[in-house]
Formats: structure tokens, C-alpha cells, sequence
């Protein structure tokens, strides 16, 4: 009995796990494909072949791995490399049963589009042929449809634009509001059919037609082609900033989603732009280096390249940088022979031309550089010869004008010198004579009022005086300004002795530190110190024991300070009448422009502060 019930449950259980497993490895395959169709579409290109590999080693019938070889032609063409699409593309049709023919269609399709790539036309040709019968014979009209357009494209390459036209024309008529993508696709071809019979304007408007069903569909990655080739329209219509305009919307689209968008080829145009609308050749050059660092990087295409060379030669050409442009001779012959293009021949003997010619150019021009540098160099030293001779005689001219001036500056200088000494002995002799009148006017009244008053202008005069001796004894070179030590000295042992007092009686202070200082301010000082001794030795030396007597002229900041003070019993400013010597101070102080400051609390003192 129990082992009835137990064959019978693993009979059961078996087919369950075997459906399990059945579909856990289904499951397995759809991820696979999930990851490979997400990597595809994202443009990670190593991710998605990494994804076919796993698939390729689950695939259990030729239906699958045929699938598989297609997918991966699919990523080869992608990236660029023909040969191994063109390798997967022939496994894939020879692994799809008879049975799958559709398949074994899609597989002849895309390698009629590599056929196309390689200027294979007529192989292109009848693989679409044999497209397009499978596909009318299963009623695929769409994808019918899409091999019309195809073979329009292929007409135009070889010339046949009227048959290009009719292809692309048949299908824009039969293709349903549904196929909007492939629509927006036709519209763009017919624009280069267009293009081709040298109709811009028509191309314009058909191209924009096309990028507006690309926005209604929002793929905005989809816009790359139409955009550079509204660019390119805009450029044979002249409309340089239009064009301009769609080549930057283009590179922000590469940019952006870097699918099909190439950013070297967008930049050769841009330059291509610039070169026809003959910008400044600084953007040229800088457009041209960001797609050569492009190019450098080995991720470029082969017929992109080699527009990129074939640009950049004959741009350097027109500049006859012929330098810089043989350099590209090497790189232009190998991308030739990488394209193996049918031109090659033509193109190496039209470069070779244009070598010899560019380097007969090069020598005549370096020959003309250099015969003009030698006349340049020939003309510099005549210049220089010239100039040296121009620069002696300015200097011989210019030492005589100076010496002459210098005779005659010191010549004048010594009459103003001989002038001055001559006015100041004039004015000494006639001081000299007043002040004998005065003293003989004092001998006559020896006593009384006349006398002190005789006494005290003598001392006036004597300080103007002692000025005119001491400058008839002054060097020519310090006429302008006299030492106040020795002058103020003199003029207080003058003035002490007509009072009748010897220096011994008495002790005189001097604290005078100014080396030189203006006669008009000194005479000034002078008459201060005139006035203020006189009053000391009227009132303060005849009633003190000892006296004492201060003179000062120093510098203090910005000011300068004189004054005089002595040790007599001082006086009541209020209780003395202003007198003639009291106006005398005011005067003066107000023509040094100082402040006179009077302390009599312990003998008298008078302080003069004027701006230095």
C-alpha cells in the first residue's frame, strides 16, 4: 500500500520539478535578454556583447542561436567594425531554420546595410531585393517599407536621384500614421535627395518636418542625424547662423546620449561652417583641434577621419601652412588604405601633386622670407649706423648748448653775489653812520629821558646792523640763510654791553640748535631779542644779585620755539602801560605768524611759536 502511494507521488512530483526547472530557465534566458536589450539601447556596448556570450552558451536550437549571431552584428555595427557584423551576420543566416524566414530576412538586411557602408551596391541590392519579397510575402508592410528606404538611399549613392526619389516618394505615400518614426526617417532622405539636385530650401523644410515628428515623439536622442543634416542644409542655403545654431543643438544631443551621434563628425562640419562663412581663423584652428583630440583617441571612424584630414590639409593648405600640412600626408594615405577606397589611386597621385607643389611653394617662400630678412637686416644696420651718428651729434650739440649755459649761469650768479655783497656793505656803512649820529646826539645829552631813548633805537639799529656784517662775510653759497648762534651771541653781548654791563657780572644760557635759518626771520628774531633784553636789563638785572639770563631757539614738531627769560622780580602785566616795546612785540610776532606767550610769575619770560 505504501508504495503505491509512493510511485505514485514521484510520478506526480517528477513532471512539477521538471516544469519548474523548464521555467526557472526561461525565467534565466528573459533576464539575459532584459539585460542585454537595456545594455544595447543605453549604448553599452562591452555590457550588452558580455550578455550575448551568456546567451549563446544557454542557447539550445538554431532558432535562438541564430537570434544570438544577429543581436550581435547588430552591436558590431554599432560600433563600427564591418567585418565581424559582416561574420555574425552570415552565422545568423546560416543557423536560422527554413522555417524562420523572417528572421533569416531581418539577418540579410542588416548586412545589406553593411554592404552599403562598403560601396558594395549591386550585394546590397539583391540582399534588399530578397528582404523585400519575404516581407511582402508574409504581409509585413512596415518593414517592406523600411527596405524601400534603404534602396532609395542606395540610389542616390550611385547617382540614380530620380530613383532615389521614387523609392523614398512610395514610401512616404504607403507608410500608415503609425510608422511616424519611419516617416520622420524618409522625410530626412528625401531631404538629402533634394540636397543632392542642389535644393535647399525644399530640404529645409522637409528636415524640419522631421525633427517635428521626432519631438511629437519625444526621442530627442533621434534628433542627431536631422540636426546635422538641417545643419548642412542651412550651410548650402548660406544661412551660416542657422547652421551654426543646429550644430551646437547637435553636439548637445551627442553629448547627452552619445548613441549614433558622433561629436568628431559634428565639429568637421562646424569648422567646414566656419571655413565657408570665412570666420576668424582663431576659431577655425581651435574647432579643428577639439576634433583632432577626438580623433586621437582611436574611437573614430574611418570615413570620419578621413573627412577630418582631407578637411585640415586643405585648410592648411589655404593658409600656406605647408609645413603642417605635409605632416598630414602619412595619416591621409593610411586611412585611404583602411577605407579601401576606389579613390585611393586618384587621391595619392593628387595629394603627391599637391605635396610637390606645396613643397616648391614652401621653398619659394622660404626663399623669399629669407632674402627679405637679409635686406631687413641690411637696412637695420643702416638705421642703427645712422642713429648712433644722429645720437653723437645730439650729444656733442647738447654738451655745448650746456656748457654755454653753465658759463653763463656762474657768470650771473657771480654779479648777483658781487651786486648783493655790494648792497649789504651800502646798508652796513649807512647803519653805521646812524648809529654815529646817535651816539653822538647820546654825548650830548648824557643824562635824562633823550639818552635811553637814544640808547635803546642805537640797539635797534644795531641788530639790523649785525645781519649786513655778517652777510658781507658769508659765502657766495649761503647768502639765503645765516647760523643764528654766533648772530644772536654777538647781538646780546652787544646789546648787554651799551647798558654798561660786563659779561662777567652775569651768566647768559644759550640753547640754540638750528644750524642756518632765513635772514628775514632771523632780523625778526633779532628785534625780539632787542626789545625783550633791553627790558631785562632796564628792570631785572639791576635788582637781582645774580643774574641770569636764557635764550632758546630750538625746533619742536613742526614749530619752532625762541625765547628769552630772566630771574628778576618779575612784574604785574596789568599795572604796565602798553608802550612802544610792548606794540613792538605784538608787530613781530604777528609777521612770524607766532604766538607770544608772557610768564612774569618768577622773573619774566617770552615764548615765540612759529611754523618752522
Amino acid at each position: 500500500m505504501y508504495k503505491i502511494f509512493a510511485t505514485r507521488a514521484c510520478c506526480l512530483l517528477i513532471p512539477l520539478a521538471l516544469f519548474g526547472a523548464c521555467a526557472a530557465e526561461k525565467d534565466q534566458k528573459d533576464r539575459h535578454f532584459d539585460a542585454f536589450y537595456a545594455s544595447f539601447r543605453s549604448g553599452q556596448y562591452d555590457s550588452a556583447l558580455y550578455w550575448l556570450d551568456l546567451m549563446r552558451q544557454e542557447a539550445d536550437d538554431s532558432l535562438a542561436l541564430g537570434r544570438i549571431e544577429n543581436n550581435t552584428a547588430s552591436v558590431y555595427i554599432k560600433l563600427g567594425n564591418n567585418v565581424l557584423a559582416t561574420y555574425h551576420l552570415e552565422n545568423a543566416i546560416a543557423s536560422y531554420p527554413q522555417d524562420a524566414a523572417k528572421m533569416r530576412a531581418e539577418a540579410l538586411y542588416n548586412q545589406a546595410l553593411i554592404y552599403k557602408k562598403q560601396s558594395l551596391d549591386d550585394l546590397a541590392v539583391k540582399n534588399l531585393y530578397t528582404y523585400m519579397g519575404i516581407m511582402e510575402e508574409y504581409g509585413e508592410a512596415e518593414r517592406l517599407h523600411k527596405g524601400w528606404n534603404v534602396l532609395g538611399n542606395i540610389e542616390r549613392n550611385r547617382g540614380n536621384i530620380s530613383e532615389a526619389f521614387r523609392w523614398h516618394r512610395q514610401c512616404l505615400d504607403a507608410a500608415s500614421a503609425a510608422e511616424a518614426g519611419l516617416r520622420a526617417e524618409v522625410l530626412n532622405n528625401l531631404a538629402q535627395d533634394y540636397m543632392a539636385e542642389d535644393d535647399p530650401a525644399a530640404a529645409i523644410m522637409l528636415l524640419r518636418q522631421s525633427l517635428a515628428i521626432k519631438d511629437s515623439l519625444g526621442e530627442e536622442a533621434n534628433r542627431f542625424t536631422g540636426l546635422l543634416n538641417l545643419a548642412l542644409a542651412y550651410r548650402d542655403d548660406h544661412s551660416y547662423d542657422s547652421a551654426l545654431s543646429c550644430l551646437q543643438e547637435a553636439l548637445r544631443v551627442d553629448s547627452r546620449y552619445r548613441q549614433e551621434a558622433s561629436a568628431d563628425k559634428l565639429l568637421i562640419e562646424y569648422a567646414r561652417t566656419l571655413m565657408e562663412q570665412e570666420a576668424p581663423r582663431h576659431r577655425i584652428d581651435s574647432i579643428l583641434q577639439a576634433a583632432a583630440g577626438i580623433i586621437a583617441d582611436g574611437s573614430s571612424l574611418p570615413d570620419v577621419m578621413l573627412d577630418y584630414y582631407e578637411l585640415r590639409f586643405d585648410w592648411l593648405q589655404k593658409e600656406k601652412r605647408y609645413a603642417a600640412a605635409n605632416a598630414l600626408v602619412p595619416p591621409l594615405l593610411q586611412t585611404y588604405a583602411l577605407l579601401n577606397d576606389t579613390r585611393r589611386e586618384k587621391n595619392i597621385e593628387r595629394l603627391s601633386i599637391e605635396y610637390q607643389l606645396a613643397q616648391r611653394d614652401m621653398s619659394i617662400a622660404t626663399q623669399k622670407v629669407e632674402l627679405q630678412a637679409t635686406r631687413l637686416r641690411e637696412w637695420i644696420w643702416i638705421l642703427a649706423v645712422c642713429l648712433v651718428l644722429l645720437l653723437l651729434m645730439l650729444v656733442a650739440l647738447s654738451w655745448q648748448r650746456l656748457s654755454r649755459q653753465k658759463s653763463r649761469v656762474e657768470k650771473e650768479k657771480l654779479a648777483r653775489e658781487t651786486m648783493l655783497r655790494a648792497f649789504a656793505h651800502l646798508i652796513k656803512n649807512n647803519l653805521s653812520s646812524f648809529e654815529g649820529i646817535l651816539s653822538m646826539e647820546m654825548q650830548r645829552h648824557r643824562s635824562g629821558l633823550p639818552q635811553k631813548l637814544l640808547q635803546e633805537n642805537k640797539n635797534r639799529l644795531h641788530a639790523i646792523s649785525a645781519i649786513h656784517s655778517r652777510l658781507n662775510l658769508m659765502q657766495h653759497d649761503a647768502l639765503g640763510s645765516i647760523p643764528p648762534q654766533g648772530y644772536l651771541q654777538d647781538l646780546s653781548y652787544d646789546v648787554i654791553l651799551s647798558f654798561g654791563y660786563q659779561p662777567a657780572q652775569l651768566r647768559i644760557h644759550y640753547d640754540i640748535s638750528l644750524a642756518a635759518m632765513e635772514i628775514d626771520r632771523l632780523l625778526l628774531l633779532g628785534q625780539l631779542l632787542c626789545e625783550a633784553l633791553t627790558n631785562s636789563c632796564k628792570y631785572a638785572i639791576p635788582q637781582t644779585a645774580e643774574p641770569v639770563l636764557s635764550i632758546i631757539l630750538r625746533q619742536e614738531g613742526e614749530e619752532l620755539l625762541f625765547g628769552l627769560a630772566d630771574n628778576g622780580p618779575g612784574f604785574d602785566p596789568a599795572q604796565i602801560s602798553e608802550g612802544l616795546g610792548m606794540q613792538l612785540f605784538q608787530a613781530f610776532a604777528l609777521e612770524l605768524r607766532a604766538r607770544w606767550e608772557l610768564d612774569t610769575r618768577e622773573g619774566s619770560r617770552h615764548t615765540w611759536r612759529f611754523p618752522a
